[in-house]
């Protein structure tokens, strides 16, 4: 809601900005040549690659991390289906790629539009790769996505990432320019896998909420009972000492 009111209050910047930038209108024959020359936008691909990151970075990755053990996600003190953790950053995720990018789309010129569907393609591809073939090694992390070693690399590890990465965003730039619908299908057969897998991800998350004994969610709760008939004495300390010397201070 803050996301769609944030836009709401960007338009009139957003119409204004257009009406400065727009370009003039210019005679028929000159556009007919103009549009032969330069490359045409395509909307399939920038709205793909779009739908395609916020997938894989605000459902698949972190759904894949919490449905390893998504015991580890339930707190005892406040329960929480884990899902909503996976449904949080996929509204993040969305309102970044599909809301702020699709404005930057709308008010861009042609040419930026054109620059915007390479873009999102690369960077579709560059973060696919770049996850699953770096940084796999960095032991263990903790619930507050933390690791325990922090995040260290190798000046290796960093030249090899930067010449795969350069590498693959040499070769996309030369398909999105000389394959356009070759980069369609790609992103939409990626796009769908993606979607099965997060689709998976996301089971393994429920699955284990549904295995998980709710009763141990209220063992590690403080309890206590009344009776109704005898007397009940109930001390209330309003105090900061530690709480593990008070049976110590009764002794």
């Amino acid at each position: 809601i803050c996301a769609l009111i944030m836009v709401a209050c960007q338009i009139p910047l957003a119409i204004a900005l257009w009406n400065m930038f727009a370009k003039k209108e210019r005679p028929v024959q000159r556009i007919e040549k103009t549009d032969r020359a330069a490359p045409t936008p395509n909307k399939k691909i920038f709205v793909l690659g779009c739908v395609f990151l916020t997938l894989l970075l605000g459902v698949f990755i972190p759904a894949e991390y919490i449905g390893s053990q998504p015991q580890e996600f339930i707190s005892g003190t406040y329960y929480m289906n884990p899902v909503w953790f996976v449904v949080g950053s996929a509204c993040l995720a969305g309102g970044t790629f599909l809301l702020w990018f699709g404005v930057f789309y709308w008010i861009a010129p042609p040419k930026g539009k054109v620059w915007f569907d390479r873009v999102v393609w690369i960077a579709s591809v560059v973060m696919l790769a770049d996850y699953f073939f770096f940084g796999k090694n960095l032991g263990n992390i903790s619930a507050d996505l933390q690791y325990d070693n922090g995040l260290i690399f190798r000046k290796l590890e960093y030249i090899l990432n930067s010449v795969v990465v350069l590498a693959l965003v040499v070769g996309l730039f030369f398909v999105v320019v000389k394959f356009r619908k070759v980069t369609t299908w790609v992103l939409a057969i990626s796009l769908l896998s993606l979607s099965g897998v997060s689709m998976v991800n996301v089971t393994k998350i429920v699955d284990g909420v549904r295995a998980y004994d709710a009763s141990q969610v209220n063992d590690d709760m403080p309890s206590f009972e009344l009776s109704k008939n005898g007397r009940n004495v109930v001390v209330i300390m309003l105090d900061r000492a530690l709480g593990s010397y008070f049976p110590y201070v009764l002794q």
